[in-house]
């Protein structure tokens, strides 16, 4: 499976990350130059998105004060490119990484167990997140094999609600489907469960257990700082972030962390997943 990854040219940083966790397991993959959102205008905005559908659905990628955020706009965009590069090719699925992911030794192993069972039509998450629903179910999971040591699944989440674009593959009817879907834009690129209900693709799997981890960088979307209190608390962020003090430093990248475990700690049920039968749990709104 021909592998893909997405990092801006403008951070350095993140660069090197993901250069260097492809060479630490092995492998090359195609780079992706990630939409700057920070450049995006409000002509362009109105161009790209359907506002309209945006703000009707209320989804995320509306800040607190409603107005679309660009930032998120162009990580959408950024994703959208991997789709068009896979679907100019005759690959039946690809694979992308943004470009914080961290990368186990045993990933090329993985990638070769998931090409032998993902089909052209669905979504196979390597790493995901869930504010609420965090059931996988063992009914209908398929066992992908032992790999270093770790007995790998895929498993049906028991909801589409899921998130998280750090890691997956998507095979290439699903692209054209989310492509067409989303264009123009109406939905930020990770929120699953708008394009399930929406038939890009038959179902959504995760690998289980999680088989990448996700660096605990400073995001690249920027986010509005709201009232005095926010503005303030952005400015000693932002100091933080760029003198990199030690103390306080560690202790924003551990904050992060927690944060980001919280959110990806899933466990197996003996339920059937509607998923599993093609089935939307909920009707689209």
């Amino acid at each position: 499976m021909k592998l893909y990854y997405i990092s801006f040219p403008r951070f350095p940083e993140r660069y090197r990350h993901i250069r260097n966790e492809l060479e630490k397991v092995g492998l090359m993959g195609e780079p992706i130059e990630a939409v700057d959102g920070a450049l995006l205008t409000e002509k362009d905005l109105e161009e790209l998105c359907d506002v309209e559908e945006i703000h009707r659905y209320g989804n995320a990628l509306l800040d607190a004060n409603k107005q679309i955020n660009k930032h998120k706009v162009g990580a959408t965009l950024s994703h959208h490119r991997f789709y068009k590069a896979l679907i100019s090719t005759s690959d039946k699925a690809g694979c992308v990484l943004e470009d914080d992911v961290i990368l186990p030794m045993s990933f090329r192993n993985i990638l070769m167990a998931l090409e032998k069972e993902l089909e052209e039509d669905e979504l196979v998450l390597l790493y995901a997140g869930a504010h609420q629903d965090k059931r996988l179910s063992k009914r209908g999971a398929k066992f992908l094999g032992r790999i270093d040591g770790v007995e790998y699944g895929l498993y049906y989440p028991m909801t589409p609600n899921v998130a998280s674009a750090v890691a997956y593959c998507i095979g290439r009817k699903a692209a054209q489907r989310l492509l067409a879907i989303n264009t123009p834009i109406k939905c930020t690129v990770d929120l699953w469960e708008y394009y399930y209900k929406r038939g890009a693709f038959s179902r959504i799997r995760i690998v289980y257990p999680l088989c990448v981890g996700h660096e605990t960088f400073r995001s690249t979307i920027s986010y509005p700082a709201l009232g005095r209190w926010g503005r303030m608390r952005a400015y000693v962020r932002n100091v933080i972030e760029s003198t990199k003090f030690p103390l306080l430093y560690n202790l924003l990248r551990w904050r992060r962390g927690r944060v980001i475990e919280r959110l990806a700690k899933f466990y197996l049920v003996d339920e059937e997943s509607p998923i599993a039968k093609g089935q939307v749990p909920f009707p689209v709104s």
